[in-house]
């Protein structure tokens, strides 16, 4: 309470509901007079263990919707994301070189059956990236080529 008066001029407050409320107004009101920021949508949370991938959608106001996460069984490993309103990809490359994507709705259902080959065959990849771009996801990654590197994308 003792910070909160300090830093943000709030009125003396002892309880966890009372400072959470004050620390969401404080948050809002800069969020609101942002130079940047997304209006009525929620920010998507992509973490991960050893285990696999878990994603969960956080209002703007810092409200945690999906708290226990939801599984999106990906395999442990670097991912990439992009996410739009009309949902979620998340791609990633396997150990032996495939390029894997994954679709989700807003609400983080599961669009596909599974995992969806994008490159088709196994291969050297080193790095993969996602783009919403013009209503459509866009995957792309590089690989190896000679003395230079090659990047390949499928929408």
């Amino acid at each position: 309470s003792a910070l909160f008066e300090k830093e943000l001029g709030s009125a003396p407050a002892d309880s966890p509901e009372e400072l959470t409320m004050i620390a969401r107004r404080w948050m809002r009101r800069h969020y609101i007079t942002a130079d940047m920021g997304i209006s009525g949508a929620n920010f998507i949370v992509a973490y991960g263990d050893a285990t696999g991938w878990k994603l969960a959608r956080v209002t703007p106001a810092g409200l945690v919707l999906d708290a226990t996460g939801v599984v999106v069984q990906i395999p442990a490993g670097r991912i990439h994301m992009a996410a739009s309103g009309s949902g979620v990809l998340i791609a990633w490359i396997t150990s032996d070189g495939f390029v894997y994507a994954r679709r989700f709705a807003p609400d983080l259902t599961a669009l596909d059956g599974g995992p969806i080959n994008v490159a088709g065959t196994a291969g050297t990849r080193v790095a993969v990236t996602t783009a919403h771009f013009d209503g459509e996801f866009v995957v792309a990654w590089s690989q190896p080529l000679g003395p230079m590197i090659v990047t390949n994308s499928r929408r």
